[in-house]
């Protein structure tokens, strides 16, 4: 009876290593929430982004705000074109957007363009970089 429940213990810890070995880093990963801060000016284009390289991972968070010149809280709606987050126009409700990488993103470094609503010939172009 005693080498029958060894074998028992055995199994079950054999099984359950296994099981762990089948979970990938992203299974255990915990998003966050990142953020960049847009500064515009008078005319409501963006001059600056605080962070010019985002550095994400598959189902962060990342909000971008915008600011004026003296970092006070910008009432400019802005526009982001960047595929990997949903694959179409972001619109700005008020001074920020909040958006999640997309859970299948390819790992990779993607350009994304902010636009100001008063100027859309001077475009910024910061880019995010998505890893696993």
């Amino acid at each position: 009876m005693t080498r029958f429940t060894a074998r028992m213990v055995v199994a079950l810890l054999a099984a359950m290593a296994l099981s762990a070995c089948g979970k990938s880093p992203e299974d255990s990963y915990e998003a966050q929430s990142l953020e960049a801060t847009i500064t515009f000016d008078a005319e409501g284009c963006p001059i600056s982004v605080s962070e010019k390289v985002i550095e994400a991972r598959r189902r962060d968070f990342i909000t971008w705000s915008g600011v004026d010149a003296n970092g006070e809280k910008a009432k400019v709606p802005f526009v982001i074109f960047f595929d990997p987050l949903h694959g179409r126009a972001l619109r700005s409700k008020g001074n920020n957007l909040r958006r999640m990488v997309n859970a299948k993103a390819p790992i990779a470094t993607y350009k994304y363009t902010i636009v100001g609503r008063g100027c859309p010939d001077k475009p910024l172009d910061p880019t995010i970089r998505v890893a696993r």
